[in-house]
């Protein structure tokens, strides 16, 4: 088999977007323990260290590459239950629910508990997705992830074509990209920190890859003011998100502690490019 981050950058250089470093150890293909505390290591498999990233449709398209691997995300609009198809999602919590038949084959299909079987019976009878299952899935190392507002195949595609074929027959599976809004509970952040919230449309990604990315391609001059803007709040940040201690934390509360961290990885940011001027 071909190194799936060779087949990446043929196609990266087919749809002219750059290739980025990246180190994402994810569960669904490497097993990994943490060691002093934060540094992940391999047990087995491998982590994505690839990635190329562009839109499509009005919608996002990531791809990540290990030497085994490919995994797409196609980003948007999505509503209906989160189930998985050939393999479980270790990101979530799922277990065998059903079997999926396609012509001589039967793919198992899993989900968590809270997930109705007359969702995913009703589901299952799409038309978008009986032609990615069947063009797509090919053996039991391959799984397809109907998640919250994206859907995620990972496989081992034989070459850069079957990539770009597999793009096009993804897309349909989500809707269009909706802009990142205020969240519905706004009204309840102290008014202090209020001022902030607008700020959220832009930097708000509760993805830290997707995070990573906004931060990367942004300005010097929008980092700065990211920064100057969100750090003389982050003691009374701190201080909100602390206030509800074990209780679930709202919507709003959770984007301001997102918001207070990307701000300080703009700082670090900033903090390396400063070092490495001097």
């Amino acid at each position: 088999m071909s190194d799936l981050r060779d087949i990446l950058e043929a196609v990266a250089q087919t749809l002219r977007k750059p290739v980025s470093r990246c180190e994402l150890y994810d569960p669904n293909v490497c097993d990994y323990e943490v060691e002093h505390g934060w540094q992940p290591v391999a047990i087995s498999g491998f982590p994505f260290t690839r990635e190329v990233a562009f839109r499509r449709s009005k919608r996002k398209v990531i791809l990540f590459a290990n030497p085994e691997f490919l995994c797409m995300k196609v980003k948007g609009d999505r509503s209906g239950p989160v189930f998985s198809l050939g393999r479980p999602d270790r990101v979530l919590f799922q277990q065998e629910v059903t079997r999926y038949p396609r012509g001589d084959r039967s793919w198992p299909v899993y989900a968590s508990e809270e997930v109705a079987a007359t969702e995913i019976d009703s589901a299952l009878q799409s038309e978008n997705l009986a032609a990615a299952v069947d063009r797509l899935l090919r053996n039991a190392s391959d799984g397809l992830h109907l998640r919250p507002d994206e859907v995620v195949l990972y496989f081992q595609p034989p070459e850069p074509a079957t990539v770009l074929k597999t793009i096009d027959l993804l897309l349909p599976m989500t809707g269009e990209t909706k802009p990142r809004s205020l969240p519905a509970d706004a009204h309840m952040v102290p008014k202090q920190l209020r001022g902030l919230l607008p700020l959220l449309k832009r930097w708000g990604a509760p993805d830290d890859a997707e995070r990573g990315r906004i931060l990367e391609s942004a300005s010097k001059r929008a980092l700065q003011k990211l920064v100057s803007t969100v750090e003389p709040h982050f003691n009374e940040i701190d201080v909100y998100l602390r206030s509800f201690d074990s209780l679930p934390m709202p919507e709003a509360a959770i984007a301001l502690g997102t918001l207070a961290e990307c701000a300080s990885e703009a700082r670090l940011l900033l903090a390396r490019e400063t070092k490495n001027n001097s």
